[in-house]
């Protein structure tokens, strides 16, 4: 992940896994959602920087899977 707040600080794996940690119970849908929220709301307000480039997100929803398998 590439964006980048107005402090120069990026939404990388960190913020992702923190994000994931807080989120991994929503449905798939929502988790989607909530993401790309958090995302395009990560350059904060008057940050030079805004979203440049295209966002794709693929979430995978493997509790459904797992539960088959068992």
């Amino acid at each position: 992940m590439e964006a980048v707040n107005a402090r120069g600080e990026a939404f990388g794996e960190a913020q992702f896994g923190k994000f994931i940690a807080t989120h991994q119970d929503l449905p798939a849908e929502q988790f989607a959602e909530r993401l790309l929220d958090k995302v395009l709301g990560w350059p904060e307000d008057g940050s030079a920087r805004a979203q440049a480039d295209d966002i794709t997100v693929v979430v995978i929803d493997i509790g459904n899977m797992l539960e088959h398998t068992h």
